[in-house]
C-alpha cells in the first residue's frame, strides 16, 4: 500500500488541500479533515497530548493519519494484504470501515483523486 498516495488523494477529497478546512459540522479539521477521535486515539497509544487543533497542522495531521494506519489497516487485523481501498475506507469509516457499506461512495472518490493525481503527473 502506497501510503503518501492515499495520503494525497485523503487531501484531495476532504479538504482540496486546503490546510485550514474546518467540516463535518465543525468535527473535522485541517488538510485530511480529522476527527477528534483519532487524536484520542493517538494520544492514547503514544502518552502525548496533542489536540484537535493541532490537525491544522500538515505535519500533526499526517502523523496521526500514519498512525491510525499503522494501527489499524495490518494484514494481523484485516486478515488479507491491506490495499488502498482498505486504507481509505478505514480512514473514512473508522477501524472497521473496510467492511461498512457507506464507505463505499468514499472509495470512489479517492479512486477519482488517484486519476487526478496521475494526470497531474
Amino acid at each position: 500500500m502506497n501510503l503518501e498516495l492515499l495520503w494525497l488523494a485523503i487531501c484531495i477529497v476532504e479538504s482540496h488541500c486546503n490546510l485550514l478546512a474546518v467540516g463535518d459540522f465543525n468535527k473535522a479539521f485541517g488538510i485530511a479533515q480529522i476527527h477528534a477521535g483519532v487524536v484520542i486515539d493517538y494520544n492514547s497509544t503514544h502518552n502525548t497530548t496533542w489536540k484537535h487543533e493541532d490537525c491544522f497542522n500538515v505535519d500533526v495531521s499526517k502523523m496521526m493519519f500514519k498512525n491510525y494506519m499503522s494501527r489499524y489497516c495490518i494484514a494481523r487485523r484485516l486478515g488479507h494484504a491491506p490495499t488502498m481501498e482498505d486504507g481509505a475506507r478505514i480512514f473514512n469509516g473508522g477501524p472497521n470501515g473496510y467492511k461498512k457499506k457507506s464507505t463505499e461512495k468514499y472509495w470512489i472518490k479517492i479512486e477519482k483523486a488517484f486519476e487526478e493525481i496521475k494526470e497531474r503527473g
